[in-house]
């Protein structure tokens, strides 16, 4: 079997005033165990944020809870990417994919 990789077409980052309406995305080919790493720091950022908040005892500020959201949409796009290529090298028994929750909030 070799090595897991991203696949291409998990974007991010929606935007009404441009064409595609995503202003990111993951690239493809990226191994595996790279985008996983990738991913972890994303979270690990927004970890440390609302860890922050909490032993603060401080809201969160507008910046930093959009900081956080695209941390995480961009963390969760890396993570759809890996888990697509993987499923594309796993040898298929019934023909149905898991289809991901995939969410589309637009910009406010």
């Amino acid at each position: 079997m070799k090595p897991a990789k991203t696949t291409e077409g998990f974007t991010f980052h929606r935007t009404a005033s441009i064409t595609p309406d995503h202003l990111f995305a993951v690239a493809s080919d990226v191994a595996a165990v790279d985008a996983l790493s990738g991913a972890s720091d994303l979270l690990a950022m927004v970890d440390d944020a609302l860890l922050s908040a909490v032993l603060d005892d401080t809201p969160i500020q507008s910046n930093t809870a959009k900081m956080a959201h695209y941390a995480l949409e961009s963390a969760r796009a890396v993570l759809d990417a890996v888990i697509d290529g993987m499923e594309r090298e796993r040898p298929r028994r019934s023909g149905i994919r898991h289809q991901r929750h995939r969410t589309s909030t637009p910009e406010a």
